[in-house]
């Protein structure tokens, strides 16, 4: 059975050391924490420059503004490519962080299943 995905929990000490030492405006800031919340949905961003350009005018930032964030240097220095899919790009702390949260998931719902089950029959 596939669980939804929780919510990502935002770690703001984790946050703040990233955005240090990558020396983000605000404004990329906003774009990375949009590509992660992006990621952690969908598993994967596009290793296209243009569909990632797409998604944050989707999201609300105008082309030239990510021209100015620099959001293809954003995406190549967050968001590895994956090896077995070379048109997908990962950020590899969210994808540990997205299997952690399936299988919390999944251990949970298996585990309310259970005690459901164990309800009804005891009735």
């Amino acid at each position: 059975m596939k669980c939804k995905l929780p919510w990502r929990a935002h770690n703001p000490t984790g946050w703040a050391e990233t955005v240090g030492r990558a020396r983000l405006t605000p404004l990329g800031e906003w774009a990375l924490l949009r590509l992660l919340d992006a990621q952690w949905v969908a598993g994967s961003i596009s290793e296209s420059a243009g569909e990632v350009l797409g998604l944050l005018t989707y999201l609300g930032l105008d082309r030239r503004r990510a021209r100015e964030v620099g959001v293809v240097g954003l995406v190549s220095g967050f968001f590895p490519v994956v090896p077995d899919d070379p048109s997908r790009r990962q950020n590899l702390e969210i994808l540990a962080e997205r299997a952690r949260a399936a299988s919390r998931a999944q251990s949970l719902s298996e585990r309310n299943q259970r005690a459901a089950q164990m309800r009804w029959q005891s009735e």
